[in-house]
């Protein structure tokens, strides 16, 4: 019975410390420091889009850092929605422009942009099932009236390999468990 709740036990605290090892990188373009959009949004084309002057770390403070998107597009997947193609990739860099993160797309069925014009998202997952998101609008800037900006915010999710690692051990230590259980019997 002891055995029974040591593992019980076990299977518990691993996925938790998976988890403690996520890291969620967030980066937000207001109308007094907008995000830049260069490139173009059509099927077959790329695009930079750069979040830079404000980064926040784990939901800490905001401080000085940037995440930058590079994205190739591939077909359309309807009206304003684009696959993300091979190549495209994501960094975000600290105030003194060392590289934190960087990450490349893998192009899936759920890898997409939408555009229409005045709003873009961005939603895909990375190598090593990190994911990240952007969502823009065009909005008002501050720099007067009737001037317009790129405003919203950039969050990737990584997760580092050690919780992978401890998500795969939780589930063979399982099986493990499972298969001495039957052998037992």
């Amino acid at each position: 019975m002891r055995r029974v709740i040591m593992l019980a036990l076990l299977a518990l605290a691993l996925p938790t410390a998976a988890l403690a090892t996520t890291v969620d990188f967030t980066s937000v373009a207001t109308a007094s420091n907008p995000a830049t959009l260069t490139g173009s949004v059509t099927t077959g084309g790329s695009f930079t889009l750069s979040f830079t002057g404000s980064l926040s770390i784990d939901g800490g403070a905001f401080t000085a850092g940037s995440i930058t998107y590079s994205i190739n597009l591939g077909a359309s997947c309807g009206s304003g929605c684009f696959d993300i193609a091979s190549g495209s990739t994501v960094t975000v860099m600290d105030a003194s422009n060392t590289v934190i993160f960087t990450g490349t797309f893998q192009p899936g069925p759920s890898d997409k942009v939408t555009f229409s014009g005045s709003s873009l998202g961005i939603l895909g997952n990375l190598t090593n099932g990190i994911t990240s998101a952007g969502v823009l609008s065009q909005a008002q800037c501050d720099a007067g009236e009737g001037v317009s900006c790129w405003t919203g915010s950039a969050d990737v999710q990584a997760v580092p390999e050690p919780g992978s690692l401890a998500l795969l051990s939780t589930g063979l230590l399982g099986l493990a468990g499972i298969v001495r259980r039957k052998l037992s019997v």
